[in-house]
């Protein structure tokens, strides 16, 4: 179970030796877009600090019928699954990140992102074994590693076979073996994230280029909030599925499943091979990334480091959707079409409503710019947004969504 930690430090090795010479990518920005992916996954009753908006509660009686309270808990992919061995997988690689890449996690600000996304795969495991003190399972290597009992480690070494652990599938990196994983070097990081032939960051919002055609449910239908009306499963397939265009949702930070093995890809929301997001695929990132950064800190390149928006008040009045209805290309560069809903979603009127706009380089309709640099306010005909009132702007650009927060208000 260590080779996880060989292929992060022979990633690393990589890094360093090719330091000067690497693209400069922003891995930092690609950890913080993962956990938006695990917030997008998360079934059950979302907490109030649920940062992707377009996401609401969801199978909220699982289990009931047998008598077992199951909600909770992570959808494997794109179809909305909740399987057992991939996301036990997949919590253990987030565990797995935070203890040996503790330190570069702290770095970037994003432990609390990193036990949120644990915690909440872990409140599931617990309630999924209803029975007091009794958790089966193999972890004979955890409880060396937490006892330093040599008791388990013989255990391991004397039942790794029958396990799993070695002797099949030596050629995959899965929940089961870890081996290949120190045949991944520093190169396939950069491949995932745009240094291709293709230019596409397989990372869904990192980059200039990325897929908008991403095989997943959520993300392809509108949300409720936008529609006024829930979609059933058939109307979902006969009128979203095999929809031309672009997501109305992005699905921040979903690795989807990528290019074959000549490079090419095909962003097509029915080529669930290439398109389809998986919570065990971007496990293993938020670790990887994490170190990457520490290592590659101050090589800007072509993806600069973007300083992180002020953190929002508590109590701001205002919430927001956010949909791609359109997309385009010209040359190499994508170019998205993006609508942002207002919503007042408290009790009082709201004036002066000013937003405050960084990684912006596109035109907008909808909004009056002020006398500040990338401020903007609500149009001059609109005096006042009432409670539970909304109003919309549009703007368009290339490459990532743009960042913007509620600046001031009256």
């Amino acid at each position: 179970m260590t080779s996880f930690v060989f292929w992060c430090t022979l990633l690393v090795v990589g890094v360093k030796a090719a330091n000067n010479a690497a693209g400069g990518f922003d891995y930092g920005n690609a950890v913080d877009k993962s956990f938006l992916f695990f917030e997008a996954q998360r079934s059950g009753r979302l907490p109030f600090n649920q940062r992707v908006k377009w996401r609401a509660d969801s199978g909220l009686r699982d289990g009931f019928p047998q008598g077992v309270d199951l909600v909770g808990g992570y959808y494997d992919a794109g179809d909305h699954v909740k399987f057992g061995l991939p996301m036990a997988f997949s919590v253990t690689m987030l565990s797995w990140g935070a203890i040996d890449f503790r330190q570069e996690i702290v770095g970037l600000k994003q432990m609390g992102h990193t036990l949120d996304a644990i915690k909440w795969g872990t409140d599931y495991f617990i309630k999924a074994h209803p029975h007091p003190n009794i958790l089966w399972g193999q972890v004979a290597a955890w409880l060396f590693r937490a006892t330093k009992d040599v008791y388990y480690l013989k255990y391991v070494a004397e039942n790794a076979a029958s396990m799993g652990g070695t002797g099949w599938a030596a050629r995959e990196f899965s929940w089961d073996n870890k081996y290949a994983g120190v045949q991944i070097l520093l190169s396939k990081a950069d491949y995932m994230l745009g240094k291709n032939p293709k230019s596409v960051s397989y990372v869904v919002g990192y980059g200039q280029t990325y897929p908008v055609h991403v095989h997943h449910r959520g993300a392809s239908i509108a949300s409720v909030s936008v529609l006024h009306s829930s979609v059933g499963c058939l109307q979902g397939y006969d009128t979203w599925y095999r929809r031309p265009k672009a997501n109305p949702n992005v699905i921040h930070g979903a690795l989807v499943g990528g290019p074959t093995k000549n490079d090419n890809f095909s962003d097509d929301r029915t080529n669930f091979e290439q398109t389809e997001p998986t919570i065990s695929a971007s496990a293993p990132l938020v670790g990887l990334l994490s170190k990457l950064q520490s290592v590659t800190a101050g090589n800007s390149g072509p993806h600069p480091k973007v300083a992180p928006a002020p953190s929002p008040k508590s109590d701001i009045p205002v919430e927001f959707l956010h949909s791609i209805t359109d997309t385009w290309t010209v040359g190499r560069t994508s170019y998205y079409r993006h609508k942002v809903i207002i919503r007042n979603v408290s009790q009082k009127p709201i004036t002066d409503l000013k937003l405050r706009f960084e990684n912006f380089s596109g035109s907008i309709w909808g909004l009056s710019p002020t006398q500040d640099k990338n401020t903007y306010a609500l149009p001059q005909w609109l005096k006042v947004l009432k409670p539970g009132s909304e109003c919309s702007f549009v703007y368009i650009q290339g490459g990532p969504q743009a960042e913007f927060w509620v600046q001031s208000y009256h």
